[in-house]
Parts: C-alpha cells; structure tokens; sequence
C-alpha cells in the first residue's frame, strides 16, 4: 500500500463547458473516505436510467482514479455522476448517499459556486 503522502490525487472534473478546458481540481485527501463511502452506499444498489446526454451547462462530474491512488482498491479508475445517477462504464445506479452533493459542495469549496449556479446546477 502506498503512504498518502506519495499516493497520486483522485482528480474530480466538473464537466459545464463545451470548447474550452472544464474546472478539474485533486480531492483533499481528507475528504477521499467520504468519496469511497459514499460510493459505496450507491454502487450497485439500484438501478437508474442513464443521465440526460447532450446538453449545455452542468452535465455533472467525472473522477478519476490513478492506479497509485491510495483509494485504487475501492473505486474504478473512472467513474461519473449527474442528475441524481452514479454511471460506472455503461452502468446506471441511483445516487443513494448524496454523492453528486458531496462534489457540488467540494466544487464551491474550490471557488466555483457562481459558475454551478450560471451553469445551472444550483439554484439561484
């Protein structure tokens, strides 16, 4: 197992922009228990149609695992989740443990509230 101190950051993409870069930023590595909890509490669980595709504005969040993540034993390599859906490769599963809230919450902690409200994923 490899130290949190070497450990590679799981890499959290909130996905709002068409045609330039979208905000990305490294999970504190504090909050990285939560993440995997709370995956947990939603992988697998039940079923969901998949999220709505193709729209403009906030289109949720995509995570990326490094192989040399300490938390590479517990979470794919990637994984999304959007409108209450929690998608691992081509599967669906409903968000159970506020998932997408936990990141909304991380995101506005890294400065990016007004752009979740002008992007339409929180309300004004």
């Amino acid at each position: 197992m490899t130290d949190q101190s070497s450990a590679e950051p799981v890499l959290v993409t909130l996905q709002v922009f068409s045609g330039r870069p979208d905000p990305r930023w490294a999970l504190e590595p504090g909050k990285l228990q939560e993440l995997a909890d709370r995956f947990a509490n939603s992988h697998r669980l039940e079923t969901a149609a998949a999220p709505p595709t193709g729209q403009l504005g906030y289109r949720g969040f995509l995570v990326q695992v490094p192989r040399a993540s300490r938390a590479a034993a517990t979470l794919p390599a990637t994984f999304e989740v959007h409108a209450g859906v929690l998608t691992v490769g081509d599967e669906h599963w409903t968000d159970r443990s506020g998932l997408e809230r936990f990141l909304l919450d991380d995101a506005s902690a890294h400065g990016h509230e007004a752009l979740l409200v002008s992007a339409g994923a929180r309300a004004r």
